[in-house]
């Protein structure tokens, strides 16, 4: 049975999302976004203008919060016990020992789009580490537009199977589009079973990720980011979108609940909860202000110890 609700709500989407996510991702992306690979200060040696730009906007955030060693940056660090760092050497990652190696993986929200100062989520959660430990190595393999079919396809690339080889922690977002490309592909016969069939798509595929990773790296601390609602803002009145997100995210949990030292970061609440606007101009991807939240969520539940419930 058709949901006029939720058909309201996808007709108003398509208006105010598809067309402002196109138009924005046109101009955005050609001047904003970062490479597709390996988006470390480190390995960027040949793009000198995006590695001062980088040091530029670390050097900001710190200035405008000193730098201090608050008791959960602390516990962080001693849950985080063995770092390792990766470094490249005639095109094969190389592993150096006392150094702290981060590798993101995903989509968009891994690469940060939105973010107006480039530094995404990944960057606010480095940031905190940083202030313990200078030497943080950050290799962001996120990739705009991706799901989960695609993020199997790219853990099949050597350098991110040598990236997560060498990961003390991984952060992920995927899923997103998952949801999105149900949007564009039924937009004029969307019914609720759609969401629920590709849902278990979606569940299948992120089993099939976490077990490729941990097969790479069965230590590592894998911080899995969850979904949000990006229309929340908008369109407050119109439930069914939130029970899409909560079912998958609810879903998500029971994947990462069948693996060691993986973490659910819920970030739905933070969106609902704000009452400045946490979205860019396409009013789908967060902003810098929406990404420092997330980030400082990661953060607030590594440094509390507070792995996933089993």
């Amino acid at each position: 049975m058709k949901n006029k609700p939720l058909a309201t709500l996808i007709s108003l989407v398509l208006v105010l999302g598809i067309t402002g996510f196109a138009l924005f991702h046109s101009n955005f992306l050609k001047t904003n976004e970062l490479p597709d690979d390996m988006l470390t200060v480190q390995l960027e040696a040949a793009k000198p203008d995006l590695v001062k730009h980088e040091k530029e906007v670390l050097s900001t955030v710190k200035k405008s919060k000193p730098a201090e060693k608050t008791e959960g940056t602390v516990a962080l660090k001693q849950q985080i016990a063995v770092p390792n760092r990766i470094t490249q050497e005639n095109g094969k990652l190389i592993l150096n020992e006392d150094h702290l190696n981060i590798v993101g993986l995903g989509d968009s929200l891994t690469v940060g789009v939105g973010d107006v100062t480039k530094l995404g989520y990944i960057g606010h959660f480095r940031s905190h580490l940083e202030v313990e430990d200078p030497t943080v190595q950050l290799y962001n393999y996120g990739k705009k537009g991706h799901d989960t079919s695609d993020m199997l396809k790219r853990l099949k690339d050597p350098a991110v199977r040598g990236a997560v080889e060498g990961a003390d922690v991984i952060l992920m977002t995927i899923g997103g589009n998952d949801v999105f490309k149900i949007v564009k592909n039924h937009f004029l016969n969307l019914e609720m079973e759609l969401f629920h069939k590709q849902e278990k798509v979606y569940t299948e595929n992120l089993d099939k990720i976490l077990q490729t990773v941990r097969e790479l790296n069965p230590d590592s601390q894998i911080y899995y980011v969850g979904l949000f609602n990006p229309f929340f803002e908008a369109f407050p009145g119109i439930n069914e979108s939130n029970q899409i997100i909560d079912s998958w995210n609810e879903s998500s949990q029971r994947v990462l609940s069948k693996y060691e030292n993986t973490s659910f970061i819920p970030i739905q609440d933070l969106f609902e909860a704000n009452t400045g606007s946490l979205l860019a101009g396409d009013f789908f991807h967060p902003n810098e202000q929406g990404y420092k939240l997330i980030g400082d969520r990661i953060v607030n539940n590594a440094a509390l110890g507070l792995p996933l419930e089993r």
